[in-house]
């Protein structure tokens, strides 16, 4: 039996081609289709390769991170999905990372590892009318996504519907060039997710 090794075997690829699949990790090459770069992987609004992190930005801008019982905080929290502010300066740093690498195809702009999300009034009265923190943070995706648009057209945002953001919201929808990755990562992959 020959051992299976991810990066040394072809049957990966030749499979993801037949299923149609061009992710980050499956290195279709270029006269099979080609596939997807994705930079940044997972959370990364300032956990992972961070986006907007907090020992650049905090003492300046507390309110670019999550108010959590009246207080603003960055430790196990999120950013402030409706502020402004905070989502130009997102917008201009996903931007940056493109820049580097335009061919790449997609930017990972997504939550931190952990709960922590935005309870300020805007995101809470957002939240509320969407039934879900899910509102906010695709309220503010779309929004990062549409400075994406006016440089890189045909360049995806993915972000994802994870822990506390997966009950979709009730009328924001995502722009036709975000990506939302129903991440169910404690669930078993080998039953339906049903």
């Amino acid at each position: 039996i020959r051992p299976y090794v991810w990066e040394k075997t072809d049957e990966v690829p030749r499979f993801a081609v037949r299923q149609r699949q061009n992710g980050h990790f499956l290195k279709i090459p270029g006269d099979w289709g080609g596939h997807y770069t994705l930079l940044g992987w997972a959370h990364t609004f300032f956990q992972h390769e961070g986006l907007m992190p907090p020992e650049k930005y905090f003492s300046a801008h507390p309110e670019w991170y999550s108010e959590i019982n009246g207080q603003r905080r960055w430790k196990e929290a999120q950013l402030c999905m409706t502020n402004e502010a905070m989502l130009a300066e997102l917008t201009r740093n996903v931007l940056d990372r493109i820049r580097k690498n335009p061919g790449a195809g997609m930017i990972s702009v997504a939550q931190n590892d952990w709960a922590g999300n935005c309870q300020c009034a805007a995101c809470k009265a957002l939240d509320d009318a969407e039934g879900s923190p899910a509102g906010s943070l695709l309220h503010g995706i779309n929004r990062v996504a549409e400075g994406v648009e006016k440089e890189f057209p045909g360049f995806f945002v993915e972000t994802l519907a994870y822990q506390y953001t997966r009950r979709p919201p009730r009328t924001i929808r995502p722009r036709h060039n975000v990506i939302v990755r129903f991440s169910v990562i404690e669930r078993s992959a080998v039953q339906p997710i049903t």
